[in-house]
C-alpha cells in the first residue's frame, strides 16, 4: 500500500486491456498502450510456454494436461498473426493499460455523494469507448454539481474525461470518472445587441444534440452550421464542427460568440464573451484573459474548462438540393477521382459541395459522389449535369448521407461499427494523396472500410489561421479514414486490424497534408503525432494556455497540447543604426515564415516605453503607437521619461526586452527599435526558451553602418541582409534561407540526439551529452550537413577548420573531409614538435566542476598551421563561458590572423553562461559565432 503522503508513493499496475476490473477504484493517471506486440517460435514447446504464461497457471501432467496444453496450441495458433519478416513465428498484439493509484483511489463515494450515478449498463454511441471500464459515469444536473466534480478531482488530483455525445473513443476511459452533461440540455434562441452581426442567438447547453439545435432554430427560419450527425454534442461545436454549410457559413466553431465555462483551476463558473445577461449564471465572473479565452474556444475548447453553454451567432436558414451519383471504378477510380476534384475545388460557388466516396462494394473499387446545393428554396435540377436533385430539410438531410443511405446497403441501421480519423487535403488530385487512397482501399482489412472526402475551402478559408484556435484552414477536403467492422466482431483482431489500418493510412498521408482534425483525438499514443498536426501556427499559443488553464491537467482525456515537435522559439532583434526599412523586412519576414506553418509576430520595443509613458502621463495608451502626428507631439516627452527610467533602473532595456518575449507566444519573434549595443553578446542568457538571433547574429548592411562597438573592439552580426536592394523578392529569400532553417526538422533531430544527465558533474547540474551525437546511427553525418548548411559565410574561402583536443575533433574531422580543406590541431601543451606558437589555457566550464581537474597548462599549435589572410572557421563541440574559445582566438590571433579573419561554429550553446559576451570583453566582438543548438541552464 501507498504512505499517507500521496507524494511518497503510488501503486501502479500494468495490465492487458479489458480483462482487469477494479471496480469503483479511481485512478491518478491511466494510459494505454495500443501497440504492444510479442512473437514466440511456433513450435509445441514456446507455445506451452506462451500459454502458460497468459493464463496465470500451469498444470504439469496427466491426461487434462495434454488435452489442456493441446486445445491451447490450437487457440494459439488460431489467433495469432504472421509476419512475413519473422517465418516460423507468431504474432500477438494486446492493448496494455498502465494505472496509477494514490491512497485516494477509494474516494469516489465524496463525489457521489453531491453528483448523481449514471447506471450501468452506459448508452455510449462510440463502441471502442465501451471496451474502457471508467471508474463511474455521473451526470451533474447543474452548474454547482459541475464545480463538485472538478474540486473534487482537484483535492485528489485526478483527471476527469467529460462525455457530451459519446461519439468520441475517449469519452470514458480506464478507472477515470467522466462527467456526462446530458442532463444540462436547454435550447434558447435570442435576440442579440443591437450592434450584433447577426439577427439572433443561440444559447445551447453542453448536453444539446446537433439535431436538437437544427429541429429548435429551424422553427424560427435560422439556422447554426453544425456537423452532419444529429447525435454529435459539443465536443463537435469546440472542435471545428464540419458540415454542409461550411463552405457558405464556416465552421461550428466560427460561429461561437460566447460562452459559459467551469474552469480548472478552483471550479469558478466564468463567462466567456458574449452571453445574453439573462443566461448568465449569478455566481459568473469574467477572466481577465476573456478574449484569449474566447479564441481558444473555437477550436480547442475541450482542453481549457468544462464548458456549461455556448452561445452560437445564427444564420438563414438554408434548404438542400441533394443528388448522388457514381463515377466509373475499378482501375479508373483514380482517373475519375483526380477529374472531378479537380473540377469541384476549383469552379464550384460557395453555396455548393460535393463530397466524394471512394469504397469497395461486390469486389469492385466505386466511387461515388454526394452534390449539395444550399439555397433558400431549394432546386430541383443540376444544370451542369441534367441529373435530378431531391430537396431536403436540414434535419431530413442526415438521411441523405451517402454512407448512411446508399453504401453497403446503408450503414445507418446499425450493425457496423467504426473507428475514424480525418486528415485535412489541400488537393486530392495531387498523384500522391489519391495513390495512397487506391492503395489503401485494396488492402483494406474488411470490405465495409471506405474514404469519405468532405468538401471545404471557401468560408472556411476565409478566416486567417491564428484568428482562432482552430489554426488548420488551407485545405479542399476534410479525408475521413473509416475502418468498419460488423458489430459482431467488436473486440476482436478484426476490429483491431481495421483501426491499425486507419492509422496507417492516415500517417501515410501525413506528408501530403494540411493538417488533422483535432476532434477525433484523444490520449491513445498513435494519436500524439495527429495531435501536432491539429492546430497549425496556433499550437504554442494553445500549449501556453493549457498550462495556465488547466495547470492541474484536470481535462487530460483530450486531444493532447504538447510541445512535442515545435522547433525552438525564435526571437529575432532587427537592429540598425541608420537606414530605413526594418519595420517593412521584418513584416515580410514574418508573413513568409506563416506560410511555412510557424506563427510568427513583429514588434517594437519602443512600444513597451510608449505604454509606460501613457499609464504614467494620462496620455492615450494606443495613439502614441498608431498615430504618427500624435507620437511626433509626444516624443521629447517620451524620451525625456525614458532616460528618468534608466537614472532610476540601469536595467530598463533588459526588462523592456524580457516583457516584450515573456509576453509573446509565437514560434518567432520579431523585435525591432532596440537602441541597446551588441544585443547578441549583452541579451541571450536572458531568454531560457529560445534561440535569440539578434545584434550579433543578424543586422542591416548599409552604407552608413556595418559594425556595432563592443567594448574596446567591435561587434559584428552573423547574418547581414542588404536592405538597399529594390524589390520584396531578395526579403523574401533572406527568409527562406537564413531563417527558416533554423526551424528545421533537422535541428530538432539532432537537439533529441543529446540526452540530459542529471547531477553530473556534480549536484544539482543536468549535464548536456553532446558527444552522444557521434554515437548515435547518422549522427555525425547529420552534424557535418548542418554545420555546412547553417554557416552564414563562403565555405569556398576557407582555408581551413581550426579545433582542439578532445572533443572538437570528433565534429571538426568529418566537417574538414566533407570540404576538403585542412584540419589545424590546437592541443594542450607539450605534444607538437617545434617551432609552434602557444597561449595559457583556460579552464573549461566542464573542467571548472571535476574536483581535482587543473586546465593550467598551455595551448598551442603548429606556427605554419595558418598563415596571415587566411579565412578559418573555429569548430568546437560546446560553447558556455567561453574560456576555452578565448583562449584559441588568442591563440589564432598570435599566430597572425585578424579576428575578422576568424568565424566560430559551436553544436552547442549554453546561453546561461554569457560565452558571447565573454568574447566581447576580449576585444573578439568581431568573430562571428554560429551555434546549431542552445540549450538552457548550466
Amino acid at each position: 500500500m501507498p504512505p499517507k503522503d500521496p507524494l511518497d508513493g503510488m501503486v501502479i499496475i500494468f495490465h492487458r486491456a479489458g480483462s482487469l476490473i477494479l471496480d469503483n477504484l479511481v485512478s491518478h493517471c491511466s494510459l494505454a498502450f495500443p501497440n504492444r506486440a510479442i512473437a514466440i517460435k511456433g513450435d509445441d514447446e514456446a507455445i506451452d510456454r506462451f500459454a502458460c504464461f497468459i493464463a496465470g497457471y500451469r498444470l504439469t501432467s496427466g491426461e487434462l494436461y495434454e488435452s489442456r496444453q493441446a486445445k491451447w496450441r490450437t487457440i494459439c495458433r488460431k489467433l495469432a498473426g504472421r509476419d512475413h519478416d519473422r517465418p516460423g513465428h507468431l504474432m500477438f498484439t494486446s492493448t496494455e493499460i498502465m494505472i496509477a493509484m494514490t491512497q485516494h483511489a477509494t474516494r469516489l463515494p465524496q463525489l457521489t455523494a453531491l453528483v448523481p450515478l449514471v447506471p450501468k449498463p452506459y448508452n455510449i454511441k462510440n463502441r471502442e469507448a465501451l471496451y474502457h471500464n471508467p471508474a463511474a459515469i455521473v451526470r451533474p444536473l447543474n452548474i454547482g454539481q459541475v464545480q463538485h466534480c472538478v474540486q473534487w478531482g482537484l483535492a485528489n488530483k485526478y483527471s476527469l474525461a467529460v462525455l457530451g455525445g459519446g461519439h468520441s473513443d475517449h469519452c470514458i476511459w480506464n478507472n477515470v470518472v467522466s462527467v456526462d452533461m446530458g442532463a444540462l440540455d436547454k435550447l434558447h434562441i435570442v435576440n442579440p445587441p443591437q450592434d450584433a452581426d447577426t439577427d439572433c442567438w443561440v444559447v445551447a447547453e453542453a448536453g444539446c444534440k446537433t439535431g436538437d439545435i437544427i429541429r429548435e432554430t429551424m422553427s424560427v427560419g435560422v439556422i447554426v452550421p453544425l456537423g452532419s450527425r444529429p447525435s454529435v454534442g459539443a465536443g463537435l461545436w469546440l472542435q471545428g464542427g464540419i458540415g454542409h454549410l461550411a463552405r457558405h457559413y464556416g465552421l461550428t466553431c466560427d460561429a461561437v460568440v460566447g460562452a459559459v465555462m467551469v474552469d480548472v483551476i478552483s471550479g469558478q463558473v466564468l463567462v466567456i464573451g458574449h452571453v445574453p445577461a439573462q443566461h448568465q449564471p449569478l455566481i459568473a465572473v469574467r477572466h481577465k484573459a476573456d478574449e484569449e479565452l474566447l479564441w481558444a474556444l473555437k477550436g480547442a475548447g475541450t482542453n481549457f474548462g468544462i464548458v456549461i453553454s455556448v452561445t452560437f451567432k445564427c444564420f438563414t436558414a438554408q434548404m438542400f438540393s441533394v443528388c448522388n451519383y457514381w463515377q466509373p471504378g475499378g482501375q479508373k477510380a483514380e482517373e475519375a477521382l483526380t477529374k472531378v476534384s479537380h473540377n469541384v475545388s476549383s469552379q464550384y460557388p460557395h453555396h455548393v459541395s460535393s463530397d466524394f466516396y471512394l469504397y469497395c462494394e461486390y469486389g469492385q473499387m466505386r466511387c461515388g459522389i454526394t452534390t449539395f446545393l444550399c439555397s433558400l428554396e431549394g432546386v430541383s435540377q443540376d444544370s451542369s449535369m441534367g441529373v435530378p436533385l431531391e430537396t431536403v430539410n436540414a434535419i431530413e438531410l442526415f438521411d441523405k448521407e451517402m454512407y448512411i443511405s446508399k453504401m453497403h446497403d446503408g450503414h445507418g441501421g446499425g450493425k457496423t461499427s467504426a473507428f475514424k480519423r480525418c486528415v485535412f487535403l489541400k488537393d486530392i488530385a495531387n498523384a500522391g494523396a489519391i495513390k495512397v487512397l487506391i492503395s489503401a482501399m485494396k488492402d483494406g482489412p474488411t470490405p465495409y472500410c471506405y474514404f469519405h472526402l468532405v468538401h471545404g475551402g471557401k468560408a472556411v478559408r476565409s478566416i486567417a489561421p491564428e484568428d482562432t484556435a482552430f489554426g488548420c484552414r488551407d485545405w479542399d477536403f476534410a479525408c475521413v479514414v473509416t475502418g468498419v467492422w460488423p458489430r459482431e466482431y467488436d473486440g476482436t483482431r478484426i476490429a483491431d486490424a481495421a483501426i491499425r489500418w486507419v492509422y496507417r493510412v492516415v500517417n501515410e498521408l501525413l506528408p501530403k497534408r494540411k493538417g488533422v482534425y483535432g476532434a477525433d483525438l484523444g490520449p491513445d499514443p498513435r494519436d500524439s503525432i495527429l495531435a501536432t498536426k491539429a492546430f497549425g501556427l496556433n499550437r504554442r499559443r494553445l500549449v501556453k494556455l493549457k498550462k495556465t488553464f488547466d495547470p492541474n491537467n484536470i481535462l487530460a482525456y483530450t486531444c493532447t497540447l504538447m510541445l512535442n515537435g515545435l522547433p525552438q522559439r525564435l526571437v529575432v532583434l532587427v537592429t540598425v543604426e541608420h537606414g530605413a526599412g526594418k519595420d517593412y523586412c521584418a513584416a515580410i519576414w514574418s508573413a513568409v515564415l506563416k506560410v511555412h506553418g510557424y506563427s510568427s509576430r513583429v514588434v517594437s520595443i519602443r512600444e513597451v516605453t510608449k505604454k509606460k509613458y501613457a499609464a504614467a502621463t494620462g496620455a492615450d495608451p494606443d495613439r502614441p503607437i498608431n498615430d504618427r502626428l500624435y507620437k511626433e507631439h509626444h516624443r521629447k516627452s517620451m524620451n525625456d521619461f525614458y532616460k528618468n527610467q534608466l537614472k532610476v533602473d540601469p536595467f530598463v532595456a533588459e526588462n523592456h526586452f524580457l516583457e516584450v518575449v515573456k509576453e509573446d507566444i509565437s514560434d518567432v519573434l520579431f523585435i525591432t527599435g532596440m537602441a541597446e549595443q551588441a544585443p547578441g553578446a549583452k541579451l541571450p542568457h536572458l531568454v531560457h526558451d529560445a534561440r535569440l538571433i539578434d545584434g550579433d547574429e543578424f543586422t542591416f548592411k548599409t552604407t552608413y553602418c556595418e559594425e556595432y562597438i563592443c567594448a574596446d573592439g567591435i561587434y559584428s552580426p552573423n547574418l547581414t541582409f542588404d536592405n538597399e536592394e529594390t524589390g520584396d523578392e531578395a526579403v523574401m529569400s533572406f527568409a527562406n534561407k537564413r531563417l527558416i532553417p533554423f526551424m528545421s526538422e533537422e535541428l530538432r533531430n539532432l537537439a533529441g540526439m543529446v540526452p540530459s544527465v542529471p547531477d553530473f558533474p556534480r549536484e544539482d547540474i543536468d549535464f548536456r551529452y553532446v558527444l552522444n551525437i557521434a554515437q548515435k546511427k547518422g549522427g555525425l553525418a547529420l552534424c557535418t550537413s548542418l554545420l555546412k548548411s547553417h554557416f552564414s559565410g563562403d565555405w569556398k574561402k576557407v582555408n581551413a577548420v581550426v579545433t582542439s583536443e578532445a572533443s572538437g575533433y570528433v565534429f571538426a574531422s568529418p566537417l574538414a573531409m566533407e570540404l576538403g580543406v585542412p584540419m589545424v590541431l590546437i592541443t594542450k601543451g607539450n605534444k607538437l614538435p617545434p617551432p609552434t606558437v602557444s597561449v595559457p589555457r583556460r579552464t573549461s566550464h566542464i573542467s571548472s566542476h571535476v574536483l581535482g581537474a587543473m586546465d593550467k597548462d598551455r595551448f598551442e599549435m603548429d606556427t605554419s598551421a595558418v598563415r596571415k589572410g587566411d579565412s578559418v572557421v573555429v569548430v568546437d563541440d560546446v560553447l558556455a563561458t567561453g574560456e576555452t574559445l578565448v583562449a584559441m582566438l588568442e591563440l589564432l590571433v598570435k599566430a597572425g590572423l585578424r579576428p575578422e579573419d576568424i568565424s566560430v561554429m559551436v553544436v552547442a550553446e549554453f546561453l546561461f553562461h554569457r560565452g558571447r559576451a565573454r568574447l566581447c570583453a576580449h576585444q573578439f566582438g568581431r568573430v562571428v559565432v554560429h551555434s546549431l543548438l542552445v540549450f538552457d541552464g548550466q
